[in-house]
């Protein structure tokens, strides 16, 4: 059973066609971000909506801390939904896509971001993108891709797959590179290449699938045929670079006339904690032993070419579930430090043949996936298409990541498919830690993919409780930079000088650890830790334990994924340095 529930209040609004989150005012919390496309708001009819709930020490906020509505009559604003830092000021930035936007050309679609900052979120968009072609529906898709360039700012993916280039409905990626400034005129254009395709029907930051420091993307497009298999679908894969190369570095096939693979695609974070970012594609009409039944495909990230042979494949076994519809990773449930992937089938039959849709719960380890889930999460009410969409993050700061379901169809007190976002806590409601990375000299937060700021590295900070009552703790940090395990002799490690009081405060003691002497412009992944001691090892005489007890490993927002901060100097004007 879900922890909290939000629905849109409407009839057909349909909250939870999109969900994405990131942290909008920089307080380490994850944020929750999710689309009702069908609702009436300022805008008029089918207007859509937007709704922005800030994370908390008491979990999902249901009242929604801001709304973002769509300004024309059938534009769909959150049709798509993506979170992440595109200026580079530490702050998560949304964006919204309006697939069926009109503004000159008819269902052109279109793309609003609207920046973070501390305090109350801006309503009003900074920045609209269009593509002024009828009919592409820009916006299909959205995804915050990371920094592919290398340059410090994360940057933008839109899926429009309708886009005719030179064939009909061959679709398009749209490639915008975040800066100080950030404008509305694609830096590249990804194409098809063959009417139908649909190409950006779905769109994903991948993480880093090669360990080389540049963040990777990917795109799907589910009408693709290729070796005779008619729909069997295509994901491609685009290596970052310091200058992006539009030849895609990987075509992964379903190999099934009607596969539709890339209906469902997300970086799937580092399932088997090598040190590179794994990929999650969803197949929600491929066919074994079921007809629809659906199926997901994990593609393991490593040195050099990526490989197009899936290393694990999932299914549920059962006929029109829709299975691999959504997927979503990046996330560490239970703390063990691999990440774990969340996959939606929204036409899952729980009880008889009632649709009422569900998501299945997959853990990583050493070895892998695993192939069995461990949870599934399914609404009680039929045809709700829960699952419909799914993200992963901790929105509670207790170091736990919280599976996060979208269920457009779900009826609240009000009206029929009002729609609803659901939120399912991996620990229940625990104390916060909080852990986060802020600039070398601590004088402001860091996202993901942001930039230190300082030549000497970047400052973590972690509240660090204890379950024995009052103690004494350090803070230790390790860090490893791109392509490298944790625990690998090149990873450093720091531990802060002091013993300092857990119970400094009634919610324990934020403590701070530099991680100074690092390689300039590389990008590093985190962990960071506990170590206690009696609290009477600060007194005259007492000797501090050779082996002190140690708290779990930490990550920011739960966050599996490597590729947390670049370590520059500085930043001009201009965004260059």
């Amino acid at each position: 059973m879900a922890d909290a529930r939000a629905d849109s209040g409407q009839g057909s609004g349909q909250l939870g066609h999109s969900v994405a989150t990131g942290d909008v005012n920089g307080d380490g919390y994850a944020d929750l971000v999710s689309g009702a496309f069908g609702y009436d708001g300022s805008g008029g009819q089918n207007s859509g909506r937007v709704s922005l709930f800030l994370g908390g020490a008491a979990g999902f906020n249901t009242v929604a801390d801001a709304q973002l509505d769509g300004t024309l009559t059938d534009m769909r604003a959150g049709g798509a939904v993506a979170v992440g830092d595109v200026n580079a000021d530490g702050f998560g930035d949304v964006i919204v896509g309006a697939p069926e936007y009109s503004n000159g050309s008819s269902l052109e679609g279109a793309v609003s971001i609207y920046f973070g900052g501390a305090g109350a979120f801006n309503t009003q968009a900074d920045v609209i993108m269009e593509v002024n072609q009828s009919g592409a529906n820009f916006g299909h898709s959205v995804a915050y891709a990371g920094d592919i360039n290398g340059d410090g700012f994360g940057d933008i993916l839109v899926g429009a797959p309708n886009f005719d280039a030179t064939l009909s409905n061959e679709g398009a990626m749209y490639l915008y590179l975040g800066g100080a400034i950030v404008d509305a005129t694609a830096d590249a254009v990804l194409v098809g290449g063959q009417a139908s395709a649909f190409l950006g029907w779905t769109v994903a930051g991948a993480g880093d699938l090669n360990g080389d420091g540049f963040a990777d993307i990917a795109g799907g497009a589910i009408g693709f045929d290729a070796s005779g298999a008619s729909n069997g679908g295509l994901v491609r894969v685009f290596f970052g670079g310091a200058s992006f190369d539009t030849t895609p570095d990987a075509n992964l096939l379903s190999g099934q006339t009607d596969g539709r693979m890339g209906s469902g695609l997300a970086s799937a974070g580092d399932i088997n904690g090598d040190g590179f970012s794994d990929l999650i594609v969803g197949a929600n009409e491929f066919d074994n032993g079921q007809l629809n039944e659906g199926r997901v495909f994990i593609f393991k990230g490593t040195a050099g070419a990526f490989p197009t042979t899936a290393d694990t494949t999932l299914e549920v076994d059962q006929i029109d579930s829709g299975f691999g519809t959504s997927v979503a990773g990046a996330g560490d449930v239970n703390g063990d430090g691999f990440s774990d992937v969340l996959v939606g089938a929204p036409e899952f039959d729980v009880v008889g043949s009632n649709n009422e849709g569900a998501v299945f719960l997959y853990l990583g380890r050493p070895s892998g996936l695993t192939i069995t889930h461990s949870v599934r999460m399914a609404q009680s009410q039929l045809a709700t298409r829960q699952g419909f969409s799914v993200a992963l993050a901790d929105v509670n700061g207790d170091g736990f990541a919280d599976p996060i379901v979208g269920a457009p169809s779900f009826d609240g007190g009000v009206s029929t498919d009002e729609g609803a976002v659901s939120v399912y806590l991996s620990n229940s409601v625990g104390k916060a830690v909080l852990p986060q990375q802020f600039s070398g000299l601590a004088t402001g937060p860091i996202d993901f993919w942001g930039r230190s700021q300082n030549a000497s590295g970047f400052t973590v900070a972690m509240t660090n409780i204890s379950t024995l009552g009052r103690e004494r703790s350090k803070l230790e940090l390790e860090a490893c930079p791109a392509g490298v395990a944790f625990g690998h002799g090149s990873c450093q490690k720091f531990i802060t000088p002091n013993w300092v009081d857990t119970t400094a405060t009634a919610n324990g003691a934020v403590v701070a650890s530099i991680a100074s002497g690092l390689a300039l412009n590389r990008v590093y992944a985190w962990r960071a830790r506990a170590l206690y001691a009696p609290f009477s090892v600060t007194q005259s005489g007492t000797t501090a334990p050779a082996n002190p007890r140690r708290g779990p490993w930490r990550r920011m927002r739960a966050n599996a994924n490597p590729g947390d901060v670049r370590v520059v100097e500085f930043m001009f004007r201009n965004g260059f340095e």
